[in-house]
């Protein structure tokens, strides 16, 4: 079975996904819904996409499974 959370990059998202870790149990998968800014500009997606990839990364365990 899988946790799911809908993620953004704010204090508020941040308390979400912690409480989804919390919550999945250590052998679930957490799924990591992300909203985006919906830029346009060259490479924009991109960054947006790894600084949440990195965000998610510092809050969670090492021993996290999760998926983005």
């Amino acid at each position: 079975m899988s946790v799911a959370v809908i993620y953004e990059h704010t204090d508020e998202g941040t308390v979400a996904l912690r409480a989804a870790a919390a919550a999945a149990d250590p052998s679930e998968e957490l799924r990591i819904l992300s909203t985006w800014s919906g830029s346009s500009a060259s490479g924009a997606h991109h960054a947006e996409h790894e600084a949440v990839r990195t965000e998610v990364t510092n809050t969670l365990s090492a021993t996290a499974s999760w998926l983005l």
